[in-house]
């Protein structure tokens, strides 16, 4: 599916650079408008297509790690709402509502994870292979008392760090 979002990521990159140069044929040579203008405007219509193909992939990736992940409760550390989302805290990375910010993907990194138990912080950093300044993504969730056991020793069993007493 990540293939399929290349590609398609590709497609739009050529299809607006193509719309742009049909674009700009069109008012330097006037006389060759009459080319100029279908392709450009062919161009912009794959273009967008391409964009609208790749959210629609993107959405599809997101959901089927949820659905995954929910048919192996297994594989959960902890599930709790927040306002109206939901929030899960798997193995495999950590889901907002419909939103996926995978631990391990071509795209993204999991680089640190931190929990303050107190006050029941969670903060996640990435690496990602978006340009500056979007490459370091990370968050901060709040977890509820209920998950705070369960999200300390998950913390402390991938950083390799022995969970603290809670006294």
């Amino acid at each position: 599916m990540l293939l399929k979002i290349l590609g398609h990521s590709i497609l739009m990159i050529l299809a607006l650079s193509g719309a742009l140069i049909g674009v700009f044929m069109a008012i330097a040579e006037p006389r060759h408008a009459l080319v100029a203008w279908p392709i450009g405007l062919v161009s912009l219509f794959l273009g967008i297509r391409s964009l609208i193909r790749i959210i629609q992939l993107n959405r599809a990736y997101q959901e089927h790690h949820l659905e995954e992940v929910l048919r192996n409760p297994a594989e959960i550390v902890a599930r709790w709402l927040d306002g109206e989302r939901e929030v899960i805290v798997a193995h495999r990375g950590i889901f907002l509502g419909r939103d996926y910010a995978p631990f391990a993907a071509g795209y993204q990194r999991l680089v640190s994870i931190a929990f303050d138990r107190d006050r029941g912080e969670l903060r996640a950093g990435f690496s990602s292979i978006a340009p500056a300044p979007n490459d370091k993504p990370s968050m901060t969730l709040q977890v509820p008392a209920e998950a705070r056991e369960a999200i300390a020793a998950f913390v402390a069993a991938i950083t390799k760090d022995p969970p603290a007493s809670s006294s």
